[in-house]
């Protein structure tokens, strides 16, 4: 594949969204950006074995680290590398199959990302369960995105195996904590404890312990302490 030619999107705001979509037999990419992370999310009709990916990030952003959602966690493994201001990702399949075809939420990078003109996407390669590359048309269009509230939302997938995303909003530069607690109310991990920049936030629990072992299925809570806003709800792991 000749890998499409970098898209950047011109726009400034306090959080903003950017949706990149390659379109060929039902294949959909978006990259949604705010303050504080990238988020991909894919929509397949048939299995994808391989995604190989560059962004270019610029003007004082940064990226962090990269990781992989629920959907694609069971299927994908993940090599990435940030390195002079370059982001290289490459999710493999673990087997002949690849990706289930679906929707959903695939990977996620952390960072600061001032407005969207500070993201290109330079490459996007796409590979099905058969070798074939994908080589699709692209379009971009832009949402802005105003946080003035916390707020955590509900776990997803739920009930799950083996790991959730949980999605939280702060509306300022503040601490934040977020902890898992069994329903007797013991802790069993702290996912976050940092201070962390207005926008919309991600983390991932992998149904395991402070000690990395892994817990056993039931309910559990997790809660949200930020500048005073407390707030928990429930989920289910099954195994």
């Amino acid at each position: 594949m000749i890998a499409p030619k970098a898209q950047k999107l011109n726009a400034t705001a306090n959080g903003i969204t950017l949706k990149f979509t390659a379109m060929e037999n039902e294949l959909e990419l978006k990259f949604n950006i705010n303050y504080s992370s990238i988020v991909a999310w894919l929509k397949n009709s048939e299995k994808v074995r391989k995604l190989n990916i560059e962004l270019k990030i610029k003007n004082g952003s940064t990226a962090e680290f990269v990781s992989l959602m629920p959907r694609s966690a069971g299927f994908m493994k993940l090599n990435y590398e940030i390195k002079d201001n370059m982001v290289k990702i490459n999710l493999i399949s673990r087997d002949e199959n690849g990706l289930e075809s679906g929707e959903g939420e695939i990977f996620f990078v952390t960072g600061k990302f001032n407005n969207a003109d500070d993201v290109e996407i330079s490459k996007l390669e796409v590979i099905n369960s058969n070798g074939t590359i994908a080589t699709p048309n692209f379009k971009l269009t832009t949402t802005s995105i105003y946080p003035v509230n916390f707020k955590l939302e509900q776990n997803y997938p739920n009930p799950f195996n083996p790991a959730t995303t949980i999605k939280f909003t702060i509306p300022k530069d503040t601490r934040v904590q977020i902890a898992v607690f069994d329903i007797n109310g013991r802790l069993v991990k702290i996912l976050v404890d940092k201070i962390l920049p207005a926008g919309e936030h991600i983390t991932v629990w992998d149904g395991t312990d402070e000690n990395g072992s892994s817990v056993s299925s039931g309910v559990y809570l997790y809660r949200m302490y930020a500048d005073g806003f407390v707030n928990s709800k429930k989920m289910l792991l099954i195994k």
